[in-house]
């Protein structure tokens, strides 16, 4: 103990850390961050509180110390969200989602980029008749990127989804990949021969989920395509290519303990396993992202739900080449915080994610810069209500209630049939139905978490962020 704090203490000279909280009354989500060029950051994910619109995607560059250099709304009449952001070599931005403000139908992938002020360039929607999101990006070798998600107007059941756009948002390549069942591309990296790699989830014939990993030469020829994980559920939300040619992927399981676990899988360059853990074991703990360390170390980020400072914290872990642990670290208040983004910045890392405990609203996006064992110099968390354009929205004669609740949701209001659907934050279906009176019951038995209701009452369209606590 005496030790780690020796080595804190010196590492906190000279780097700048902070804690702040970015966001408006309503629902904040959060969902990537960039380190960019000039040493500020890029922070992705979607807003309930601003825009013209019940969600729209929330873009906002910080500098070195965290302050908001600027923020910027994205999206139409419908339902918009950011899900991952890069920096292009010249300073542009590109961000990857989903709508159904587009042309095709149900949800639309949706890819923009904009220049370093973040002003809108060029904006594509991608998908057929049914619903398809995006997910993951990462820029390719020459100035295009690489994007993957789930569609369900290609393939059958769900499939992954890859799409290579060049500078200018035009299709190179598009395909789907997977089984007969559902599967989710979560995220992609380019690799050094011209192709990538994606990780997500793929149902098994057993009907439990697997985690998912596929490698695609440049033209988006299937090299190969693994699953692994245990007899529970399994799913990648991360991946990286390492600096030895191979693979790591992080997310979660519920295959080797009763509680949800950290997940982590180690790849070699062929897609052959070469070591996994799981952590946590007697408390929930999942992880979301990761990056690797100049040494061959890992970083990660997600939450845990026991010893923190009260329900769940963001929980930044460490570990060794070979996936031992080295060290853990937890931030956030007396109620919920999850991480869901990390990067590495200099002389520690920079993590995004969503808290119950700070700011304005439900949930607020808040953004750390700790040193390299995950400390800052000081616990105040500044909170900022950001001054983006707030545009009063439309009015309805429809009523979900309570939100948040601990369990179950309400709707009130309306005489005509009310066609839903429930989709969790990888926008699976998780239920569907018609309503058919003015006060019934939709949500009972939900798992804790936050959810996005598409309802169609009458002539209108309702989208509403429902949260579950405990």
């Amino acid at each position: 103990m005496v030790a780690l704090a020796c080595l804190s203490a010196g590492l906190l000279q000279g780097q700048p850390t902070w804690k702040r909280v970015f966001g408006g009354n309503s629902v904040e989500q959060v969902w990537d961050v960039t380190a960019l060029a000039d040493g500020g950051f890029a922070v992705i994910g979607s807003t309930g509180s601003f825009g013209a619109a019940s969600s729209d995607v929330y873009l906002l560059k910080l500098d070195a110390n965290g302050q908001r250099v600027w923020s910027r709304l994205i999206g139409g009449s419908g339902v918009d969200e950011g899900k991952a952001v890069v920096e292009m070599g010249n300073g542009d931005l590109v961000v990857a989602g989903f709508t159904n403000s587009g042309p095709f139908g149900g949800y639309d992938g949706l890819v923009v980029r904009t220049n370093a002020t973040g002003e809108v360039i060029w904006e594509r929607t991608f998908g057929g008749e049914d619903w398809d999101m995006l997910h993951g990006l990462d820029r390719d070798h020459e100035d295009g990127i690489w994007v993957t998600g789930t569609t369900y107007s290609m393939g059958v059941g769900g499939d992954a989804w890859v799409l290579h756009l060049n500078a200018e948002g035009d299709v190179l390549m598009e395909d789907s990949y997977g089984s007969e069942r559902e599967d989710i591309g979560a995220s992609i990296k380019t690799t050094t021969d011209g192709g990538c790699v994606i990780a997500g989830s793929q149902v098994s014939e057993d009907g439990d989920m697997d985690l998912l990993a596929i490698k695609l030469d440049g033209l988006g020829g299937e090299e190969w395509s693994y699953t692994f994980g245990g007899e529970e559920d399994d799913a990648a939300r991360d991946i990286e290519v390492t600096v030895d040619g191979g693979y790591s992927a992080v997310g979660w399981t519920r295959s080797f303990n009763p509680v949800v676990e950290l997940y982590h899988v180690r790849l070699d360059a062929l897609g052959e396993e070469v070591w996994y853990r799981n952590w946590g074991q007697v408390a929930d703990q999942e992880g979301y992202d990761h990056v690797q360390l100049d040494n061959g170390d890992f970083a990660s980020i997600g939450y845990v739900s026991q010893g923190g400072a009260g329900g769940k914290d963001m929980f930044l872990m460490k570990n060794g080449t070979d996936g031992g642990f080295i060290l853990g670290q937890t931030q956030g208040g007396a109620e919920d915080e999850f991480g869901h983004a990390i990067v590495r910045a200099e002389g520690g890392y920079v993590i995004a994610g969503t808290t119950r405990s700070y700011g304005q609203g439900q949930t607020d996006i808040m953004v750390i810069r700790t040193n390299e064992v995950g400390f800052t110099v000081s616990d105040q968390v500044i909170s900022e209500f950001d001054p983006v354009s707030v545009l009063e929205p439309s009015t309805s004669d429809v009523l979900i209630y309570p939100n948040p609740s601990k369990g179950g949701f309400r709707i009130k209001g309306t005489t005509s049939p009310a066609y839903w659907r429930l989709t969790d934050g990888l926008g699976r279906v998780i239920r569907s139905g018609v309503l058919t009176n003015e006060n019934e019951e939709i949500g009972t038995g939900l798992a804790e978490g936050s959810y996005l209701l598409h309802c169609r009452a009458g002539n209108e369209d309702l989208h509403r962020v429902l949260v579950i606590t405990r």
